[in-house]
């Protein structure tokens, strides 16, 4: 089985980022319109913090548009890595923003068919790979990757020597030409079944056509198909998980790349009637954009395919949370736009009361039933489309796309405690606050980026941390371009005191004992399973959560240990 099928799967993604340019000085080096050039292929990979180059393919053929002087594609609020072309002199002669993808999402299932099979609702990518279509400079010798703090995570030189490919269609990268642009691609068939395809297709338009919002910008709004099937790497079934329908990333972007139509989002259609499907979400972004580009939706070709396709659409263009909940399944990821912890957040688009429940998770709220908690409802909901607050609705998305609409620029941010003190244990969700120039303020903790000096000290996600062992720790939340600070110190217990320190048990007996932490304020708090513990004697006694076990005759110190703190028991085992 190829690597990027297996569990620890390697999710391959082509990003077609031509038209994402911020050129320095690059007049010399355009690629016009029409011109037979030559642009490089880069394909990198992510393992946690660290990038790495892992191949790189010069390429020959057509190229629409001047890809050297686009601006980028990305909104500015969005949080990316960047990629820089430099010279044997260090002189920047072209970057661009690129993003790594999150997680795929699984399709709901079948309406009216029950299930117990515990599936989560998405398959976190743990080594996303990323290739990258770039402008070919004969001076350039060096390529340069920073990562959205500003740091170089990686640089290579250019080999001397490239293996070249030609390709006979334009490379026609994504634009922002006042239009969004849908390609359907084929997956599986060939002369003898295109007519299925096509039906499909036509199932497809009529379902974004009828729609919202769609339907109310279907000037705005392009479709395109191609009548040439390739293999695209489907499989069904992926990850064990039955309606998980995925293909191959990078031959997926990459046929659309040179299918000679320009897109914003993709579909592909594979040929089987076996339910499934698959999507992209992506939530270290901001913005209206999130992978847009790069992103696609798999669906398979059945009775449900073109509803299917409008929920997927829901998970990659909307960035929306699944709506549906099977039992105890608890899988949950993080506040999207129909989908929220606080449901004061959905009330002024709800007719009735929130429902609770979304992502498969209890705690969270959503609003009236939609097609993404089920394929048998054709609609989004009213906050999936109209939600003004960030990660925004579909119609802001599609405003932002269009051309109709554009980001709003942050004049400031405020959180709600720049200093925090914090016992191990203990939680707390910060508030921030982004006012705008045009002076609105939103409440953006959900959707910003947040960072932590020290994950193993403090645990953080949209504003909410969790203190995991004292000492001082500096959190940085980014939005919008701009960036504010918060001082957290993790208080250490003053002392440790066991409820027992000296102990005599029989040879095979066993004791439980508590421990608690006290704190200079005078509270206490119970960490006896969080004590780490050793043994003099092993032979003699151990200790696991509490819990003594007395093993052969003797005598023995059990030392526990807890945020830099200690507590000694000590042991007598009779025979």
């Amino acid at each position: 089985m190829k690597k990027w099928l297996l569990p620890s799967i390697v999710w391959m993604l082509t990003v077609i980022l031509m038209a994402s340019a911020m050129p320095h000085d690059v007049s010399a080096n355009k690629i016009t319109k029409g011109a037979n050039e030559q642009y490089l292929v880069v394909d990198l990979q992510k393992e946690g913090g660290n990038i790495r180059i892992n191949k790189w393919i010069l390429e020959e053929g057509d190229i629409e548009g001047d890809i050297a002087s686009q601006q980028s594609e990305l909104d500015p609020q969005t949080q990316a890595e960047t990629l820089l072309i430099k010279d044997k002199a260090g002189k920047i002669l072209y970057q661009t923003l690129f993003q790594f993808p999150i997680v795929r999402t699984v399709p709901p299932t079948m309406p009216d068919q029950k299930t117990n099979d515990h599936a989560p609702h998405q398959i976190p990518i743990t080594q996303p790979e990323v290739t990258l279509v770039l402008p070919y400079f004969q001076e350039a010798t060096t390529v340069e990757v920073k990562g959205s703090e500003a740091k170089v995570t990686t640089q290579s030189t250019i080999p001397k020597s490239l293996q070249v490919q030609s390709h006979t269609k334009k490379v026609r990268p994504p634009k922002n030409n006042g239009k969004f642009e849908i390609l359907l691609l084929p997956s599986g068939y060939d002369e003898s079944n295109m007519g299925e395809f096509e039906q499909q297709v036509s199932n497809i338009k009529q379902a974004i056509q009828t729609t919202e919002p769609f339907a109310s910008y279907l000037d705005k709004i392009s479709i395109h198909t191609i009548d040439e099937s390739k293999p695209l790497g489907c499989l069904e079934g992926a990850q064990n998980i039955a309606r998980l329908l995925v293909c191959n990333d990078t031959k997926v972007v990459s046929a659309a790349a040179h299918s000679g139509y320009g897109y914003d989002e993709i579909i592909v259609i594979h040929n089987t009637d076996n339910y499934g499907g698959s999507g992209m979400r992506d939530y270290s972004v901001t913005g209206f954009k999130t992978n847009s580009y790069s992103t696609y939706t798999v669906v398979y070709d059945g009775q449900w395919t073109a509803r299917m396709a409008i929920h997927e659409l829901g998970h990659s263009f909307g960035n929306l949370c699944d709506e549906y909940m099977y039992e105890d399944e608890g899988f949950s990821y993080v506040n999207c736009t129909n989908c929220r912890k606080d449901k004061s957040d959905l009330e002024k688009y709800v007719k009735g009361e929130c429902s609770v429940g979304c992502d498969a998770k209890p705690d969270y709220f959503r609003a009236e039933d939609s097609i993404m908690l089920t394929l048998a409802i054709p609609t989004f909901n009213e906050v999936s489309i109209k939600a003004d607050f960030a990660p925004y609705g579909l119609e802001k998305r599609l405003q932002f796309f269009t051309g109709t609409e554009q980001p709003k620029a942050v004049k400031r941010l405020q959180v709600d405690q720049k200093k925090v003190t914090l016992k191990p244990g203990e939680a707390i969700q910060l508030a921030m606050t982004a006012t705008y120039e045009d002076g609105t303020k939103e409440d953006v903790a959900y959707v910003a980026n947040w960072r932590t000096s020290n994950e193993k000290k403090l645990s953080l996600s949209q504003g909410y941390m969790r203190a995991i062992s004292s000492g001082k720790v500096l959190v940085k939340a980014s939005y919008g371009g701009k960036t504010i600070f918060v001082l957290v110190k993790v208080e250490a217990p003053k002392k440790l005191v066991a409820s027992e320190n000296e102990i005599t048990l029989k040879s095979g007996e066993k004791k439980d004992i508590t421990v608690q932490a006290v704190y200079r304020d005078g509270t206490t708090k119970d960490v006896t399973q969080d004590v780490t513990w050793k043994t003099s004697s092993k032979r003699v006694a151990t200790i696991e959560k509490g819990v003594i076990s007395a093993h052969a005759k003797g005598k023995a110190v059990l030392t526990g240990v807890y945020n830099g703190k200690e507590t000694k028991i000590y042991v007598r085992v009779k025979e």
